[in-house]
């Protein structure tokens, strides 16, 4: 299949991009041509992995993440990636212009890290490698900005190998250096994105908040990837932990309904202030003192092979118990919940990891029981229909 080149956009050293469409195709498309060069292209390593990841890269569907049409050699052996194009602007100015709404860009920004995370808890998890604000593209829709992920052209698979190249300030040390890779490394580019939005948002937000989401950064781009947020989900917990109690206004169409009866509303506001508190210290096993975080079956029964990575895996159980739990999904929750403990109990560890581990589990049951003590709160509440206000029993 030839495609017919409409236009040539600005593109990087390693390859060059094209504005097509498919000249056999009815719907008139215009889709977007990523040609590796023919030195990128010829080398064994990168054709190797290109083969391997090109299957995935199709498979790829999240409303965040650019959808993959086809991956493949063309007639003098350079790889190529056929996408969609995707109409927006690029999230740095998108932000700039979207300063002076501090809530809406950090909605959009969290967008982003559960794209992220998407990738993190596939079958086998998929790092993108080069997340930075020039491959976020925010698009304007009806339903408000949509961010999503493009260039993939140095994705691969947790453990692959391919072509080693990064974009300074975003890349982590162990990528610079050619060290081992892992969910953590695209951690410390959503850390820098997130420090140079609060850079942007400046005095915007409020001195409290800016205080936590600047801590969320710091941990996310700590030189040791030990000390990081070990992967995309770890992350947002973070991000929400930090923006738990944060009261700008909502827009019209999200405000919650409003509580009438004091009692209640009190029990809820406490909670939710004990709830961030809560959870920024159950996001994530620190590992300081424990193994590297290396590859993860982050589904299923825990494998011995996996036993180095038991807090990883812990903290990656966990973060899928909370997530279900807040959407009132409580079998979910104690499923994964119940995965955790069996990491914990079944993995051989030093007595410190363990000791880590087991505090852990007894802090996210602390955490569990408010959030659904907040629920049960917002449950027992009737709302009436006509005006979307909770009545008093």
């Amino acid at each position: 299949m030839e495609y017919r080149t409409l236009r040539q956009l600005p593109s990087g050293g390693f390859s060059d991009i094209f504005e097509v469409e498919d000249p056999e195709t009815a719907l008139h498309e215009t889709l977007v041509l990523k040609r590796l060069s023919a030195e990128m292209s010829a080398r064994p390593a990168v054709r190797t992995a290109f083969a391997d990841e090109a299957r995935i890269l199709r498979e790829l569907r999240h409303p965040n993440v650019v959808t993959f049409r086809r991956c493949y050699f063309d007639s003098s052996g350079r790889v190529c990636l056929v996408m969609e194009k995707v109409e927006g602007e690029q999230l740095a100015s998108w932000a700039h212009r979207h300063r002076d709404r501090p809530r809406v860009v950090l909605e959009a920004f969290g967008r982003v890290i559960e794209a992220v995370d998407y990738l993190h808890h596939r079958p086998q998890p998929f790092l993108h490698l080069d997340l930075k604000p020039e491959n976020i593209l925010v698009r304007s829709t009806a339903c408000g900005p949509v961010p999503v992920l493009i260039d993939f052209g140095i994705a691969r698979s947790l453990g692959g190998g391919g072509l080693k190249a990064y974009t300074p300030p975003y890349a982590a040390p162990e990528q610079q250096s050619g060290s081992t890779l892992g969910c953590f490394t695209d951690v410390h580019a959503l850390g820098q994105i997130l420090v140079e939005l609060l850079d942007e948002l400046g005095e915007g937000i409020d001195p409290a908040l800016r205080d936590r989401l600047r801590a969320v950064a710091d941990k996310a781009t700590r030189t040791s990837r030990h000390r990081r947020y070990p992967d995309a989900g770890a992350l947002m917990l973070g991000l929400r932990a930090a923006r738990a109690t944060e009261t700008a206004p909502l827009p019209a169409r999200e405000r919650p309904r409003i509580l009438l009866t004091a009692r209640p509303a009190a029990v809820a506001t406490a909670v939710g202030l004990v709830l961030a508190a809560a959870v920024a210290g159950v996001l994530a096993i620190d590992g300081r003192d424990g193994p590297d975080p290396g590859p993860a079956g982050l589904t299923g029964e825990v494998s011995p092979e996996l036993a180095a990575d038991s807090p990883q895996e812990l903290s990656a159980a966990l973060t899928r118990a909370f997530n279900a739990y807040s959407r009132a999904d409580v079998a979910g929750g104690d499923e994964q919940f119940q995965l955790a403990r069996r990491i914990a109990d079944t993995t051989q560890v030093d007595a410190a990891t363990r000791e880590r581990m087991r505090r852990r589990l007894e802090e996210f049951e602390r955490v569990r029981d408010l959030i659904l003590q907040r629920s049960s709160v917002d449950a027992a509440q009737p709302v009436t229909q006509s005006s979307g206000i909770r009545s008093p029993r």
